[in-house]
């Protein structure tokens, strides 16, 4: 059998994790980025300001410090910012209504996004209202944020620490009974846990 053998689980565990991983890594790179850097700042009355950004095109335009107020494009959609849309989980939201909420905004930013032009509202550290048209660009790997790269680590590590754990398995009953090696193989199967799927979706 193709993975009749522990080692061969191994190698099946690592192609997997790699698979994953990439196919997670193109999802999103292939989301646009506008290229300003977002976070959230503030206490009781929280708002979305501006980190870093590109340091050439119109990105530059927008001050660090500036509160950005909403996005918008030519056929007259607009999107105000809010705090909750720069969340790296959704499951710390409160309720089942909340969620859904932020995915449709997450489509809807996704959706101004893939547009060729977007004007970006803000009100700079001084006070002074502005609003700047930045075309979309595609992501490279520094735009992507370290949350990221941590659950695409740990997702990655998952179907390795199973093969690890399957091939332990079979070796450890392999030493306690020698003679019983081929078929203590063919029934040994590791302990298999339904996990609650995680939702990483930055917005930047």
């Amino acid at each position: 059998m193709l993975l009749a053998t522990p080692f061969r689980r191994f190698v099946a565990a690592l192609a997997l994790g790699a698979a994953v991983s990439a196919a997670a890594l193109g999802l999103a790179l292939g989301q646009r980025s506008l290229g300003l850097a977002l976070g959230v700042e503030g206490e009781a009355e929280q708002r979305v300001v501006v980190l870093g950004g590109d340091a050439q095109g119109a990105a530059s335009e927008v001050p660090v410090g500036s509160a950005v107020r909403a996005l918008a494009v030519a056929d007259g959609r607009r999107c105000e910012l809010e705090p909750v849309d720069l969340i790296e989980e959704s499951d710390f939201l409160p309720s089942y209504a909340e969620i859904e909420r932020f995915f449709e905004r997450q489509q809807a930013l996704s959706e101004l996004l893939a547009e060729p032009a977007v004007e970006v509202e803000f009100t700079e550290p001084l006070g002074a209202a502005r609003s700047v048209t930045i075309a979309p660009r595609e992501r490279a790997l520094v735009d992507l944020p370290g949350a990221f790269w941590k659950q695409l680590g740990i997702g990655a590590a998952r179907p390795r620490r199973a093969g690890s754990r399957s091939s332990a398995r079979r070796s450890s009953s392999s030493r306690k009974r020698p003679r019983s090696t081929a078929r203590a193989s063919s029934h040994c199967r590791p302990r298999r846990t339904a996990r609650s799927p995680r939702s990483t979706t930055p917005v930047r």
